[in-house]
């Protein structure tokens, strides 16, 4: 089986990274930065900017130069040496690895970047194929337009933790899994009717597992949750 797995949120915990960055983003403009948990809270809500703003202390009236300077350091190599491997997140893939193939999909902007974290972290060899690009475009149009370029890729399954994932898998026809582990709350990814739901990387092998194993005798329901 063929599995696209996102990568920010997916396969690595952004939350580190998100956090210091709305921090020291916030703190530059004069405002008060939230928790950690106060932040992700609002953000796993996609909660607008210019509230989280107000919450924050500053006009939403900052919202542009907020993004701004948001933008301009969310990939800066002192950043992304922040992001860790979700929970589970090794293992899962060895094990996957062993019987299927694995593939990586990114909206970052370098893939230079995303290399050197996958190998700082010693996952990279987990992966057939890394690919990675940006663009103004929707999130979503670009995920079709990236998966697309995987060879082959017309009957796998896509793993994600945002709408992107989940709508480019329906727009090409594929099986999609939303996990909890990154940027959205199952408030939000549940209505986006996803095939599976689960915690985090770590509950894909079971899912897959059963996935094979039901496929070699009744169909499969896709509409089960785990």
């Amino acid at each position: 089986m063929k599995l696209c797995f996102d990568a920010d949120g997916t396969v690595l915990d952004i939350s580190g990274r998100h956090h210091r960055v709305y921090a020291r983003t916030i703190r530059l403009l004069g405002g008060k930065p939230l928790t950690k948990r106060a932040y992700w809270q609002l953000r796993r809500r996609d909660t607008e900017w210019s509230r989280i703003l107000v919450e924050s202390g500053l006009k939403p009236e900052l919202s542009s130069a907020f993004l701004r300077g948001f933008i301009e350091l969310i990939e800066s190599p002192d950043m992304l040496a922040t992001d860790r491997l979700v929970v589970g997140g090794e293992a899962s893939l060895r094990r996957l690895s062993d019987h299927h193939c694995l593939y990586l999909v990114s909206l970052r902007r370098s893939r230079g970047d995303l290399m050197e974290e996958l190998d700082r972290l010693r996952i990279g060899k987990y992966f057939d194929s890394v690919t990675v690009g940006h663009s103004d475009a929707v999130a979503y149009r670009s995920k079709v337009e990236l998966i697309g370029r995987i060879p082959g890729f017309n009957d796998g399954i896509v793993i994600g933790d945002t709408e992107a994932d989940i709508l480019a898998a329906k727009e090409l026809s594929l099986m999609s899994v939303a996990v909890l582990s990154g940027i959205r709350g199952i408030e939000y990814l549940r209505p986006l009717k996803p095939d599976f739901i689960v915690g985090g990387i770590r509950d894909v092998p079971r899912l897959i597992d059963g996935l094979m194993f039901r496929r070699g005798g009744s169909s499969v329901d896709r509409g089960d949750r785990l």
